[in-house]
């Protein structure tokens, strides 16, 4: 029998986050083109400020590609992570 070994690429988003810097990626479902056109790049980049203000984090960078992202971004206190992404990807 394997021995289960955890994904260090995929942590448990419902664990409390302690104040650090956090690096985040998203993918699209397959791979689908979702973001190819500028528009809906600034779309997402729109709602990923909005929700980083909410929760008032300061972003450091972002890339927001067709099929995925990637951010990083600063937070002086405790989070739910899970919330967090939840609240983005909705």
């Amino acid at each position: 029998m394997a021995k289960f070994e955890p994904n260090t690429h995929r942590p448990n988003h419902d664990e409390k986050c302690v104040p650090g810097e956090y690096f985040i990626t998203g993918r699209m479902f397959e791979g689908a083109l979702l973001m190819k056109s500028k528009d809906k790049k600034y779309e997402f980049l729109d709602v990923l400020v909005d929700i980083c203000d909410e929760y008032d984090f300061e972003i450091i960078s972002w890339v927001i590609n067709d099929d995925h992202y990637h951010s990083s971004f600063n937070s002086d206190h405790v989070f739910e992570m899970g919330r967090f992404i939840n609240r983005l990807h909705s």
